[in-house]
């Protein structure tokens, strides 16, 4: 098969991909905390059709972490973080990033996500006597029997975070309490997807498909046509 037409395959499968990210982002344009996606392609090269390539598809995924918008709840325990960092949970035994800050407390009285993982303190567990509590910018939960609780906040290293799904994300680098980070209370950070651009993306996406598809059947019947040629 002619590389051509392997390079055109492969990066209609990333623009595939594309799209899927953009659907992903759709989504979830109405959870908390979530952090839209983008897909693309990288270090592709096309050359004449009679030229051997020996380029590659790469595509890569990224997310955006810039903030989303933060809307008020005046629910105790529903926290917001303006600036860098994320909250630290346990999911299925190991560290993972939010920055959904929706919490509750179990019936043992420890602070979890909404979805039942455990919410991560600079020691560990959080157990709290009730959900009257306050909390100051730093991070730390004072309640009525006069118990400190300090808040792990988790930066993401330098090679960002990748996504794990349910809005909890992994780091790619070590993990680092991170330091200007201000914590506010009655409060929820909203999805950060952009949705007038993610429709732009996607209709100009659909449209490179389509370009590449009408390029792999022109390329596929000058082949055809060539071979006929041959035979005769």
């Amino acid at each position: 098969m002619s590389n051509l037409i392997i390079n055109l395959s492969q990066t209609m499968r990333a623009e595939v991909d594309s799209l899927n990210a953009i659907a992903q982002n759709s989504a979830n344009i109405n959870t908390a905390g979530y952090k839209s996606v983008r897909s693309s392609v990288v270090d592709t090269q096309f050359v004449n059709a009679l030229q051997r390539t020996d380029s590659a598809n790469n595509v890569t995924t990224r997310v955006n972490t810039s903030r989303g918008q933060i809307n008020a709840t005046d629910r105790a325990l529903d926290f917001a973080i303006i600036g860098d960092g994320w909250f630290g949970v346990l999911h299925n035994e190991k560290l993972a990033l939010t920055r959904n800050g929706s919490f509750k407390l179990n019936d043992d009285n420890v602070l979890t996500t909404l979805a039942g993982d455990p919410v991560l303190g600079v020691d560990g567990l959080i157990t709290l006597s009730s959900n009257d509590v306050s909390l100051d910018p730093n991070g730390t939960l004072l309640t009525a029997a006069g118990e400190k609780i300090q808040l792990a906040i988790y930066n993401d290293g330098d090679k960002g975070v990748s996504p794990i799904g349910d809005g909890l994300y992994s780091g790619s680098h070590a993990i680092l309490t991170a330091d200007n980070a201000k914590i506010i209370q009655g409060a929820i950070e909203q999805s950060n997807v952009d949705s007038a651009a993610d429709m732009v993306r996607m209709m100009e996406t659909t449209r490179h498909i389509e370009s590449m598809q009408r390029a792999l059947n022109t390329y596929n019947e000058l082949l055809n046509s060539g071979i006929n040629q041959i035979g005769k």
